[in-house]
């Protein structure tokens, strides 16, 4: 079957795939997830060379096909596969204030995906959510699923951190 290897970098993360249409997999990747992800490159080749790209970069795998793209091998590989950008040396993590709820979910090893199937609406829901802010009722159901206090996740309607609160005393 033709395709090409791809490699799409997310965050500190790069994903090492399959497709026979890599800007396509790459619009697919993006609305799966909260950082923003660039495609380094692809090269044709075909599924058991992905499997093979993957045995060799076992020591660095995240989950799945996700690496760890601080890793040098990984950096390495991209180059060696012709990648014209090799991932780009990560930045500091923001902190988890201020930030959006898929970047808060990336944070936390979520996906809007993960979220959506969890609380068992659809993902288009979770990408409203984004932008208007999470129902009251469902604020507490997101906390318990990733641990993302609720004042973060509507510091409108739950008020700063008690932490914060004992510092403005």
């Amino acid at each position: 079957m033709s395709g090409f290897i791809y490699f799409i970098q997310c965050g500190e993360r790069v994903k090492i795939g399959w497709s026979r249409d890599p800007k396509k997999r790459l619009v697919k990747i993006q609305s799966d997830n909260g950082a923003p992800c660039i495609l380094l490159g692809s090269v044709p080749g075909t599924l058991s060379q992905e499997a093979e790209a993957h045995d060799l970069l076992r020591p660095w795998r995240v989950s799945g096909e996700w690496f760890d793209g601080t890793a040098a091998p990984v950096r390495e590989a991209c180059k060696a596969f012709g990648c014209l950008n090799p991932p780009n040396t990560p930045r500091a993590r923001r902190p988890v204030l201020n930030t959006t709820l898929a970047a808060k979910l990336w944070e936390r090893g979520f996906r809007m995906n993960d979220l959506a199937t969890a609380l068992r609406i659809h993902k288009a829901n979770l990408s409203r959510w984004a932008r208007t802010g999470i129902p009251a009722d469902r604020v507490r159901a997101v906390e318990a699923i990733t641990g993302i206090p609720s004042h973060e996740l509507r510091p409108d309607l739950f008020g700063p951190s008690h932490q914060n609160a004992g510092q403005a005393a």
